[in-house]
């Protein structure tokens, strides 16, 4: 089907996810063509109500509405998260920074973690000595202070050019794909969102989210402007956000059509413009984005 990811289907075999095949992400994607396991549950729906939970995300920015679609898949592996390699070589798997040494771990791990549980246990101090020499972390253990030389690999940075796209299809199959598998230019069943934001999650999410008392929840039936006015909410900025900034390129009709400057929200009963809201819960970003999404 035409999809989101099409632009960049000439660069199809560098797509990945770390911990699953290569192959199997690379075989369901390419120009004209764009595969996904889709439950077939999701398809039959007359109704879809989407329940994500509200939290900043390593390789999207955040999730909400958006993101929490990637759950209709039912294989990771046909989910395209990065391109190999950093921007210098035609990736976004990391920055350009330290790109050698990214390399490096990501080619053993992948050679040979997979392949060998000795050799990876034999190699593995090098890698944690390696580390304490260079003031690498990997964990975000309280958010006043994101480490310095935080690990960003695995397209968990703002570069990552590639996820926004895959989440983009998938909401396109959730709005315009019908029980057979065909992509029709209108929508197929009703949608509705209810973000849990009661507990949320704010630094190094999905896998390691710091937990923040927000007290919400936010309702709607248009994704990106859940998702915009949520991100506003966390003191990050919507047109910094790869997958809320790049709405015009969605394939979808009527979702993500809105002026966001003159976008309109309800806080608590009262309707105002999203950025007249002085609501800021100032979530410490995902190591790999902060100093780069957040409110000016």
């Amino acid at each position: 089907m035409a999809a989101s990811s099409s632009p960049i289907s000439n660069q199809a075999d560098r797509f990945a996810v770390n911990d699953y095949s290569a192959a199997v992400t690379r075989s369901n994607h390419a120009r004209g063509s764009h595969r996904y396991l889709v439950s077939q549950s999701i398809l039959d729906a007359d109704l879809i109500i989407n329940l994500p939970k509200w939290k900043s995300h390593a390789k999207a920015g955040l999730t909400c509405a958006l993101k929490n679609l990637v759950g209709i898949n039912g294989d990771k592996a046909y989910l395209p998260h990065f391109r190999r390699g950093a921007p210098k070589w035609g990736g976004d798997e990391y920055s350009d920074r330290n790109r050698w040494l990214y390399w490096l771990q990501t080619t053993l791990r992948e050679g040979v973690q997979k392949r060998s549980r000795l050799a990876y246990t034999v190699l593995k101090p090098g890698w944690e000595i390696l580390k304490r020499v260079r003031g690498i972390e990997t964990r975000m253990e309280n958010r006043e202070a994101a480490p310095k030389h935080f690990y960003a690999a695995g397209g968990a940075w703002h570069g990552n050019q590639t996820i926004w796209r895959m989440i983009y299809d998938l909401n396109l199959v959730v709005q315009c794909v019908d029980a057979a598998g065909k992509l029709h230019p209108t929508p197929q069943r009703r949608y509705f969102s209810i973000v849990d934001g009661l507990i949320s999650g704010e630094g190094n999410g999905p896998l390691q989210p710091l937990p923040r008392q927000t007290g919400c929840l936010a309702v709607g039936d248009d994704p990106f402007a859940i998702d915009a006015a949520l991100s506003w909410f966390m003191g990050f900025d919507p047109r910094k956000i790869p997958v809320l900034s790049n709405r015009a390129q969605y394939l979808g009709p009527e979702w993500g059509d809105f002026d966001l400057e003159q976008l309109k929200v309800e806080v608590d009963g009262v309707p105002l413009r999203l950025f007249d809201s002085e609501l800021n819960f100032r979530f410490a970003p995902a190591p790999g984005w902060r100093g780069h999404i957040e409110r000016s």
